[in-house]
């Protein structure tokens, strides 16, 4: 089934690469998969930093695929969520 995905994920710490991973675990008997779908970086600037990443595609799913989005350890980072800033949305095509 394809599906469009977005996601919008607001960061706040200065000096430091922020974003976020939205990948696939597909399953068999015998082993779980992860497959990444869609990927976001984004540097925080020094003045204001506060950034908004922001990805979104066009993904083949599988039934009973689960989605992950993974936000990469920032012990010191901040994520903001807001609704008005941070989004995940998954719609089917077909």
């Amino acid at each position: 089934n394809s599906v469009l995905m977005l996601c919008f994920l607001l960061g706040h710490k200065a000096n430091t690469v922020m974003g976020h991973i939205i990948q696939s675990l597909g399953s068999t008997r015998t082993r779980t998969t992860s497959t990444e779908l869609l990927r976001c970086l984004q540097e925080m600037p020094d003045e204001a930093p506060a950034n908004t990443c922001y990805t979104a595609g066009i993904v083949q799913l599988h039934q009973d695929d689960e989605l992950e989005l993974v936000v990469p350890y920032r012990p010191h980072a901040l994520i903001s969520m807001d609704a008005q800033f941070t989004f995940f949305g998954v719609i089917q095509l077909n």
